[in-house]
């Protein structure tokens, strides 16, 4: 284990604000949001160097570079090798970011809090925390937190959705979605339901909610199986 921590150099001369979403991209590098810097950041495996890949302080603007403002955001996922998308939780709006050149868009939200589905800027999102994309549908799946629910945006269209979890863990409700992150074979969801304290999965076809791990409702840290094991509010997961 290595430490790299630095604004714009290698080798850890100074630290970071919160950082929080995190992706690895092909060529080995990293990219990660710093949420309290309202930024996202390059890291090169190799020569520890750390850049500003996008976002210029607290805001809410497309452009390129440092030119574009985020607010706060939070979770991450490579759309394609060439394109990021970001829940920018403070603005309430899911962002792209094509990686050649830096440049900035909002695919989805309003910049107002709010629960509409619809095209784009016309549709609203609470403090979205969480997005993994579907290749085979052109899909990005965005965790919802504050509305407790899970959004579809699909990329070629920008038309977001609401989608309805069925089956009886389902009618605890999504609280507090945060993670997502979706199996190798895309036909599955796994997320986190901070309030309830559990790890769930959804089938992606068929929209069924049903338990991975974590006693409902109940915090703790108990090793198990299934809802023999406990969590204390989770947060990010990752699929490998």
């Amino acid at each position: 284990v290595s430490v790299v921590s630095s604004p714009t150099s290698a080798g850890v001369e100074a630290p970071f604000s919160t950082p929080r979403g995190l992706a690895l991209r092909s060529d080995g590098n990293i990219i990660f949001s710093e949420t309290l810097n309202h930024s996202l950041r390059l890291l090169d495996t190799t020569t520890e160097l750390v850049t500003f890949l996008a976002g210029g302080g607290m805001g809410f603007t497309d452009g390129i570079g440092t030119a574009a403002q985020f607010r706060n955001p939070w979770g991450i996922c490579l759309v394609i090798e060439r394109m990021m998308a970001v829940a920018d939780e403070g603005n309430h709006a899911i962002r792209l970011i094509d990686l050649p050149n830096r440049n900035v868009t909002t695919l989805a939200g309003s910049g107002s809090s709010g629960a509409q589905d619809g095209v784009g800027r016309a549709a609203s999102f609470a403090s979205p925390r969480g997005v993994a994309y579907h290749s085979g549908l052109d899909k990005l799946f965005v965790a919802d937190t504050q509305n407790n629910a899970l959004r579809s945006i699909i990329i070629s269209t920008s038309l977001v959705e609401t989608i309805s979890a069925t089956g009886g863990l389902a009618s605890g409700g999504l609280r507090a979605v945060v993670g997502i992150s979706l199996t190798a074979d895309e036909q599955s969801l796994f997320l986190t339901l901070q309030e309830r304290h559990l790890v769930a999965k959804l089938d992606v076809t068929s929209n069924a909610l049903s338990l991975v791990a974590g006693s409902d409702g109940v915090s703790g840290s108990a090793d198990g199986v299934a809802n023999a094991a406990s969590f204390s509010q989770p947060a990010a997961l990752v699929l490998s």
